[in-house]
């Protein structure tokens, strides 16, 4: 929705502002990576170790990462804490390449 709302310069779609957008969009990436963080621990803690199972499971947690990370700093210009959009993206950055 971010992106065709630039594109378009709406100011509303489906019923919410850019603001409302970011806000979502923070709050799911924020889920998403709870969850699975949560389950990698579960996954990692049921004996799995450092098996070849548990290193994909942090490989698609790692993409959770890096894709908050491009929304941050895709949406950043237009963030009420524009620095502090980018310093999340660029830390999910390097979570991400920690994790990969």
């Amino acid at each position: 929705i971010y992106r065709t709302m630039k594109a378009s310069e709406s100011k509303i779609m489906c019923g919410l502002s850019m603001a409302d957008v970011i806000a979502k969009g923070s709050a799911s990436f924020a889920l998403s990576i709870k969850l699975g963080e949560e389950a990698y621990d579960e996954f990692y803690n049921d004996n799995q170790g450092w098996s070849e199972e548990c290193l994909v499971f942090m490989q698609l947690l790692a993409n959770r990462y890096f894709n908050r990370a491009m929304f941050f700093l895709t949406t950043s210009c237009d963030n009420e804490s524009r620095e502090e959009a980018e310093s999340l993206g660029f830390r999910d950055l390097q979570i991400a390449m920690d994790m990969d």
